[in-house]
């Protein structure tokens, strides 16, 4: 529901409201033509598919009648972008409260068509999942995945009572895939902007694999803002990459391997990953044949280009000066038989750095066969 309005703008016959959503909600004396709307009976919602829009956005005027009529396009997830056309009459204690009300209520009944998108400043769209009340948790998925991965997770603990919100990295799942953007600054900025637009102050923040870099980017860039605890599980960080003064990282020649198998054959690249990724390889039962398959859906879903870029992203960016801005407790997690992320330059790495901080307060759990 768009239950957050930011601000009414006045100006003559036009006014608008913009909700935290970033859908325009524009209210008009102009009438409109029989063009723009098909006006139905009441409560009534026609959709079209369409190729493509400038911008997600419903427009709504008041006829004059007691009636909104709304139009716009709007984005429904993977679906894609739909044309709609919709009326309903305005109730009589709301339309005689006057503007603001009517934008707050206009907001409430045609925010059941919100899917939840924040649209980052180079105009990259990251989709995110919003469950649930109590205290947040916010999950970053690893690669190549996206927020479809912490399914059980979120499942878990929205029914214990927390608040659990997780995004598309962008590239990835039903996040835009731009051509550029695929670095962890900008992950960091994106995930401020889920976390500004969501209204979250208070979050434990869990990142997985790739993700582990995107929550040491985020509490470094933003000084630990709005974070109250932080879990690494299986994490890139600090520094995954073999370098003179990393000599436990894995060497270069692993990840332009994995670029190269993934500009000769992507699906297969991935379906082939899975076996390393959970380990059936050397345990075939590991996980069920549902699992391998929905992974491999989910992993497809992402972009070439995303899925290309962020190999060097988790690999040679280095997070050991992120680390030092680790002020909150930290749990840090990780398998010792992990085949994709060795735990000696990452999860042993992450845990030494936090138990030598004077002030720190880290758990460090070693999941043993994983």
């Amino acid at each position: 529901m768009l239950d957050t309005i930011r601000s009414v703008h006045g100006g003559g016959k036009h006014l608008t409201a913009e909700v935290a959503t970033g859908i325009a909600l524009n209210f008009s004396e102009d009438i409109l033509t029989p063009r723009e709307i098909e006006v139905l009976s009441e409560t009534n919602r026609t959709e079209e598919r369409i190729e493509s829009v400038p911008e997600q956005r419903i427009v709504v005027d008041d006829d004059d009648e007691g009636r909104w009529l709304g139009h716009g396009n709007i984005r429904f997830g993977s679906c894609g972008w739909v044309k709609l056309s919709a009326v309903h009459t305005i109730p009589a204690d709301v339309r005689s409260a006057g503007v603001p009300t009517m934008v707050a209520a206009a907001a409430t009944w045609f925010g059941v068509l919100h899917m939840p998108y924040v649209t980052a400043k180079d105009g990259a769209e990251i989709y995110y999942k919003d469950w649930g009340s109590g205290p947040a948790i916010f999950f970053s998925h690893g690669w190549p995945l996206s927020a479809d991965m912490w399914e059980q997770q979120m499942m878990f603990f929205a029914s214990k009572g927390f608040r659990v919100l997780a995004h598309d990295r962008r590239g990835f799942g039903r996040s835009s895939q731009p051509w550029s953007g695929y670095d962890y600054d900008t992950f960091a900025d994106d995930i401020a902007l889920v976390l500004e637009t969501a209204g979250v102050e208070d979050v434990a923040l869990v990142g997985f694999s790739m993700g582990g870099g995107d929550v040491a980017r985020y509490i470094s860039r933003y000084k630990g803002a709005r974070v109250t605890k932080a879990c690494l599980t299986s994490a890139v960080t600090p520094f995954f990459l073999k370098t003179d003064d990393n000599p436990d990282g894995v060497p270069s020649e692993v990840f332009d391997g994995i670029r190269a198998g993934l500009l000769a054959d992507r699906p297969q690249f991935l379906d082939n990953f899975n076996a390393l990724f959970y380990g059936t390889n050397k345990n075939p039962g590991a996980v069920s044949e549902g699992i391998l398959k929905q992974t491999l859906q989910i992993a497809l879903l992402g972009g070439i280009k995303g899925t290309y870029d962020c190999v060097g992203a988790f690999s040679e960016s280095d997070f050991r000066p992120d680390m030092a801005a680790f002020t909150m407790p930290t749990l840090v997690i990780h398998g010792d038989a992990d085949q994709v992320v060795p735990i000696k330059p990452t999860g042993a790495a992450a845990h030494a750095i936090e138990a030598a901080k004077v002030d720190g307060t880290t758990r460090y759990t070693i999941a043993a066969g994983a």
